[in-house]
Formats: structure tokens, C-alpha cells, sequence
């Protein structure tokens, strides 16, 4: 995506959701901060953001707390800058000790976002905790399930699932849209079955451009 397109995405979400400039440029700095620790991770982070965004207007969520949605999510995975860099870009199946390090990153993100507003620091605090948990219990790190989920974290989670299979990563190279949606189907427990249908519907939506 390049750092001037994420900062530009990262500017319209933010203005979109009416938030202050501090809070803006608490979320930029600790992009920037993870784009040095992990490059694919910070963009990863910001593609998320715009399906959140989108996803949320499909659903009914007013534009403004959508755009929120969208914000706070650039900031889902912000935890892996507390994750050794060898293991994040490790090319190979990761051993279960590095699983364990990988699996803390949702707990690690909280000591990273205390300098945004309160209000904006509680939805971020949902997504970094909680975007692992899936739908049927099965996630990590509170086994969650159904409606226990927010609806927030309940649409990162089919986002960055989707963006993670879409995307290359240091193990693998990135899949088609049909073929993520074709896992995603497979493995259909895991998300909230009405989202994840609107999801599916609306793969055309248009992406946020910055304005």
C-alpha cells in the first residue's frame, strides 16, 4: 500500500469519525511505529480498517461510528510489536512456543493504546483483545461466543480473516478473493452467520479512498 496511502486512509477514517487530532495521531504514530517493526502487519492493519469501515455501513452502522469501526481496527494487531520480529517474519510453521508468543499479541496491544481518548480507547481495546475469538467459542483468549462477541469485534474478525488470506505473508503467498471466501465458507462456524453473509454480498462495495 506504501506509507503515504496509509496515512492518507488513516486521515479519512479519522476525520470521518470526528475524532480529535491527538487521537489521530496516537493511531498514526503507532502505525508508523509497527510499519518499522513489521511492514506487512501495519498494512494489513489498515486494509482491515477499510473492510471494517465498509461493512459496517452494509449492516446499518451509522457513517460516523462505521468510520470508528474502521479507525480502531487499523489498530487491531498493534499488540505484535511486542512480538519478536523473527518470529512475525519467521518463513517456516511456526513451533508451539512461538504459537504461545504469536497467541499473546491480542493481550500485549493493551499497553500500547493508553494515550488515546477514553471513548476511542474502549472500542480499540475490544478489537485488540477480542478479534481472535470466533463466533462457536472457539478463539482465544476468553473462548467468547455468539452475541458475548461485540458487534465491532464481530466484523474485524471476518475482515482481518479474510485480509490475512488474501494477502502474502512471509510463509505464503496470497490467495485469490474466491479462494479466501471458499475457506472462509469451510470454516463458516467461526464467523457471526449474518455478517458474514452481508460480508460475502458486498465484496464489490467500493474501497475508502481518501478525500
Amino acid at each position: 500500500m506504501g506509507e503515504e496511502l496509509c496515512h492518507s486512509i488513516i486521515g479519512t477514517l479519522a476525520r470521518r469519525a470526528g475524532v480529535s487530532k491527538q487521537d489521530l495521531a496516537v493511531v498514526a504514530t503507532l502505525h508508523d511505529a509497527l510499519r518499522l517493526h513489521s511492514l506487512w502487519s501495519a498494512e494489513h492493519g489498515v486494509r482491515v480498517g477499510v473492510h471494517v469501515r465498509a461493512l459496517a455501513g452494509v449492516i446499518g452502522i451509522a457513517a460516523r461510528e462505521a468510520a470508528t469501526y474502521g479507525l480502531c481496527a487499523c489498530l487491531h494487531d498493534i499488540g505484535k510489536l511486542k512480538v519478536p520480529m523473527h518470529i512475525l517474519n519467521k518463513p517456516d510453521t511456526l513451533t508451539k512456543d512461538e504459537r504461545a508468543v504469536i497467541e499473546q499479541h491480542p493481550s500485549f496491544g493493551f499497553r500500547c493504546i493508553r494515550h488515546l481518548s477514553p471513548a476511542l480507547r474502549i472500542m480499540a481495546e475490544a478489537m485488540i483483545e477480542l478479534h481472535h475469538e470466533n463466533y462457536d467459542g472457539s478463539g482465544y483468549p476468553l473462548g467468547l461466543a455468539g452475541e458475548e462477541i461485540p458487534t465491532s469485534v464481530h466484523i474485524t474478525h471476518i475482515c482481518d480473516v479474510y485480509d490475512a488470506i488474501r494477502a502474502d505473508r512471509p510463509y505464503r503467498r496470497g490467495m485469490s478473493r474466491e479462494q479466501a471466501v471458499a475457506i472462509m465458507e469451510e470454516n463458516a462456524a467461526l464467523f457471526h452467520p449474518g455478517y458474514f453473509e452481508a460480508f460475502k454480498n458486498n465484496l464489490e462495495t467500493p474501497a475508502l479512498l481518501p478525500s
